[in-house]
């Protein structure tokens, strides 16, 4: 399996102009990535709302995160059996392999900090490799590259006011991206 993968901070507006310009070229939709309880998901055929560019956690692993398909492809779960019994539900790539992650991150809300995202794929499937290298084009030509990182115009100047540029905001700040 290969694995491309793209890190970028942005807030709400670096990001709406991105989605914008992606789901106006591509009929994508999005599935909350994680393990359910049971089979319920709700499919979201856009990411253009107030919540997009904020970031729910402080660390970006435990930030929300999105399995992308085209339109017309089905997401398929995949069922994990619990030491405790059961079984939960996975939406990942691993059953998707026509699919990208997608993990926006952004504002920490209260305080002075944005999380790291990233846009990736573990597949080199054909419907995979597309959706991944359309989203790395619109990042690429509206954020710019500081030290292999995307960064976003607001995300920048809110850097330039001090503001932390950060993986987990429970990190010391010498672990925080440095423009300097």
């Amino acid at each position: 399996m290969a694995t491309k993968q793209i890190f970028f901070y942005a807030t709400h507006d670096d990001l709406v102009t991105v989605i914008k310009e992606i789901e106006k070229q591509n009929k994508i939709k999005y599935y909350r990535a994680g393990l359910l309880d049971k089979k319920d998901l709700t499919e979201y055929s856009t990411l253009l709302s107030n919540e997009l560019g904020i970031a729910n956690s402080g660390d970006n692993n435990l930030c929300n995160s999105y399995i992308v398909l085209d339109a017309i492809q089905n997401l398929q779960l995949r069922e994990v059996p619990q030491r405790k019994g059961g079984v939960k539900f996975a939406v990942d790539q691993m059953m998707n392999k026509n699919s990208i992650y997608f993990r926006p991150c952004g504002k920490l809300q209260e305080s002075q900090a944005i999380v790291e995202g990233k846009v990736g794929t573990i597949s080199d499937d054909k419907s995979s490799i597309q959706l991944f290298n359309c989203f790395t084009k619109e990042f690429k030509s509206s954020f710019v590259k500081i030290k292999g990182i995307l960064i976003g115009k607001v995300a920048y100047d809110h850097y330039k006011d001090g503001w932390r540029l950060t993986q987990n905001i429970q990190s010391p700040k010498e672990y925080d991206l440095r423009i300097d």
